[in-house]
């Protein structure tokens, strides 16, 4: 194992449709993904989903509700990544690309799932995350604690 990562991303939905962005560089260069990101040091996981939200597509955003927790014990570099999932309200702020995403728009949820048939998602666990929002599976933010050294 080479790295082991916290990945905090957002299901955002606006009229029926749920924002993604394409990613530029990397191993999954082409992939698209749900706006979210790499948990920074002393940061709470909510903290780190409204931060990347902002600096991926321009939006504030509210997480208001937790869909789940999906982990990739052995992703395809070799990393261990724990991807935690909000349902997040657009709050304020414009549409915008950026140099890491140049695409970033609304796609249907049958348009999700051809890009996931043609092998398009950067991860399976945005379309398990998409099914569970689907059932109306989530937790309340409050099933999440953040602790505060003593």
């Amino acid at each position: 194992m080479k790295r082991i990562l916290i990945i905090c991303t957002n299901i955002i939905e606006h009229k029926g449709r749920i924002l993604l962005v394409k990613e530029a560089g990397g191993y999954k260069v082409g992939t698209y993904s749900l706006p979210g990101g790499k948990l920074n040091p002393h940061e709470s996981i909510v903290q780190a989903a409204i931060r990347e939200a902002k600096e991926e597509t321009g939006l504030n955003i509210k997480p208001e509700k937790f869909v789940g927790i999906y982990q990739l014990p052995t992703s395809k570099k070799g990393d261990n990544l724990t991807v935690f999932v909000f349902k997040s309200r657009i709050m304020s702020g414009k549409l915008r690309t950026c140099e890491e995403h140049p695409e970033v728009r609304f796609f249907s949820y049958n348009e999700i799932k051809e890009l996931a048939r043609k092998k398009l998602l950067r991860t399976p666990s945005i379309m398990i995350a998409l099914k569970d929002v689907k059932k109306g599976k989530f937790l309340e933010l409050s099933a999440l604690r953040r602790l505060y050294a003593e």
